[in-house]
């Protein structure tokens, strides 16, 4: 829209030739040409009047060459003058004043119609076989000075109308320009204004409503977290009291079964011994046995230690290494004797620190 606005013919090669191909610049110049002629019409047209007066005075005898010259020239003035104002009365309606529009067309048709009066009195005057009286001649041309005189001062005005009235047009059409300039000014201004409020209003709500939103968001998740650190505490204290049972059934069950290890050792030792007990017994009373007697001069030293100080595992074996670096293998019966263990228990360790079966009954 604003680079069509802004062709011209003077700036646009394309309108330049096809205003050359249709002869518009030669309708353009004429339009130019009849304005300025109608313009300095008025001027002519009062020296020309002013003449015809002059000629008209008494006593007066101006020059023919020279009064039809000045005939010729307010012929000429009249016709363009005529033209003329027809051309600035359309100029006058599309500008849209009416009125100076009305009164020039009107002037126009008189003036081309005193013209042709002119034409057909001179050409009466030179066709009719007849020659006119003087008095018709002179009333004709009077008739027609005076006409032109009114004419003339007429168009004065009537341009002068049609020049005003344009300016005025012109500057209402500026003014309500520049009126209609301000209220968009004005206008802007205010959506401005009011565009700024709005952004202020929404900046302040879009900050309210991301606040809650966040702040809801923000209680939502730490209600979840603080719920998951529950279930989590609740789940692992779960799994640590669980580890706890099991751990102490675990060794409570190891415990149990040490015990019961521990009686059962103990009770095969107090068996054993009763039964070596019930054993010797039976063989110091009867006295017919070289047993005891061979035992009695192989039993070494008393240990040093109480028998019941130790447990079985190291009195037995520390027994018979102490035997053994003094040179004599002990029995089964002298470590029974000495450690007060069972039988097995002795063939045992006898068997792990001497490596033989000697003395086994």
């Amino acid at each position: 829209m604003a680079d069509q606005a802004q062709r011209r013919w003077y700036n646009d090669r394309e309108l330049f030739l096809h205003g050359l191909a249709r002869s518009n610049y030669v309708t353009a110049i004429t339009d130019w040409f009849m304005g300025f002629a109608g313009k300095w019409a008025e001027l002519v047209l009062y020296a020309t009047v002013l003449y015809s007066c002059a000629e008209l005075y008494p006593g007066v005898h101006l020059p023919d060459g020279l009064s039809l010259a000045v005939f010729l020239v307010q012929l000429g003035a009249l016709d363009i003058g005529g033209l003329s104002l027809a051309k600035l009365a359309k100029q006058a309606r599309e500008d849209g004043n009416a009125a100076g529009a009305k009164n020039a067309e009107f002037l126009s048709k008189w003036l081309i119609s005193i013209m042709l009066v002119g034409v057909v009195t001179v050409g009466l005057e030179r066709a009719l076989p007849v020659t006119l009286p003087s008095w018709v001649i002179i009333s004709v041309n009077v008739l027609l000075v005076v006409a032109r005189s009114i004419c003339a001062v007429l168009y004065g005005r009537v341009v002068h109308d049609l020049k005003g009235e344009s300016d005025r047009v012109n500057q209402v059409q500026v003014v309500h320009h520049q009126t209609i300039e301000q209220q968009i000014a004005a206008m802007g201004e205010q959506f401005n204004t009011q565009l700024q409020v709005v952004q202020s209003e929404m900046v302040q709500q879009v900050q309210t409503l991301v606040q809650s939103q966040v702040s809801e968001q923000v209680q939502v998740s730490q209600a979840s977290m603080l719920e998951q650190v529950a279930i989590q505490v609740q789940a692992g204290q779960l799994t640590i009291a669980d580890q706890v049972q099991a751990c102490q059934s675990t060794m409570l069950e190891q415990v149990t079964a040490q015990i019961a290890t521990a009686m059962q050792e103990m009770k095969r030792d107090m068996r054993s011994a009763i039964a070596e007990a019930t054993a010797s017994s039976s063989d110091s009373s009867v006295g017919s046995s070289p047993k005891p007697a061979r035992q009695l001069r192989s039993v070494p030293a008393p240990v040093q230690s109480e028998p019941g100080s130790e447990p079985v595992n190291v009195r037995v074996p520390r027994f018979i290494q102490e035997q053994v670096n003094q040179g004599h293998k002990p029995t089964l019966s002298e470590i029974e004797e000495a450690c007060q263990c069972s039988r097995n228990t002795a063939i045992r360790y006898r068997r792990e620190q001497i490596g033989d079966d000697e003395g086994v009954a």
